[in-house]
């Protein structure tokens, strides 16, 4: 980032970094607004009630009567939201190292 700031015009690597950090919030909620609210992960069902909440069942409870291997094969992870979340997360980090290499330096040049 530092050897762009020299080469091009900082004001809009500062910009291009900041809408880097918009679309990435935007990826973010992606796997929200296609996949819906994760209201399952509310509540944590205990004792004798029918447990619906398997991502709570660890790998030695797999074979009791609510957490049974089937049930886990049905809950599997929604690969795509992970890789959204990912994305979106790499896709901040560029965004605010250009905000921090380039910005603020460029404040401080200009600054009176």
């Amino acid at each position: 980032m530092a050897y762009l700031a020299v080469r091009f015009n900082r004001a809009r690597l500062i910009a291009s970094g900041e809408l880097m950090l918009a679309l990435s919030c935007f990826v973010t909620a992606a796997p929200y607004f296609i996949y819906g609210p994760g209201t399952h992960l509310l509540a944590k069902k205990v004792g004798s009630q029918a447990a619906t909440n398997l991502q709570f069942c660890s790998e030695t409870d797999v074979h009791s009567a609510e957490c049974n291997s089937s049930a886990l094969e049905s809950s599997a992870t929604v690969w795509p939201a992970v890789i959204c979340l990912v994305f979106g997360s790499f896709m901040r980090g560029l965004g605010y190292t250009c905000y921090i290499v380039v910005g603020l330096p460029y404040l401080d040049d200009n600054a009176q």
